[in-house]
């Protein structure tokens, strides 16, 4: 029975190494598995998400306020970012808009809010359900 499931878990990826690149922005990595776009160092948060606060109006302060396990320099640094790269970020704020994002995954929002999927997307080569 062990010899049947060893090969099976063998063919489980195994989780890689988080490799940080480093930015001219000391806050400011790209990871590959994070899709080479711009985080806060060791944080999950993309530099878009930060910038999208910004132009709202929101002060480094306020956003530090929501993210409070983000040291304010790394906020700072965020903001730095996208006013050099404005362009790459623009256009990662726009593609991950709400009605940009349904429409890449064949979705639609239904009466009480909800999100379904009407087809299955690909993920990573794979059909699944979504």
């Amino acid at each position: 029975m062990a010899t049947q499931i060893l090969p099976e878990m063998e063919a489980i990826k195994q989780p890689t190494e988080r490799v940080e690149i480093p930015t001219e922005h000391p806050h400011i990595v790209r990871i590959e598995s994070e899709g080479w776009y711009p985080i806060l160092r060791g944080s999950r948060i993309p530099v878009w998400l930060i910038a999208s606060l910004y132009k709202q109006g929101d002060s480094p302060e306020d956003i530090h306020a929501s993210y409070r396990h983000l040291k304010r320099a790394a906020i700072y640094d965020a903001i730095s970012y996208y006013l050099d790269h404005k362009e790459e970020i623009e256009a990662e704020i726009e593609s991950n808009k709400l009605e940009n994002v349904l429409r890449k995954h064949n979705g639609r929002i239904v009466e009480g809010g909800f999100i379904v999927f009407d087809k299955p997307v690909q993920v990573e080569g794979k059909e699944s359900e979504g």
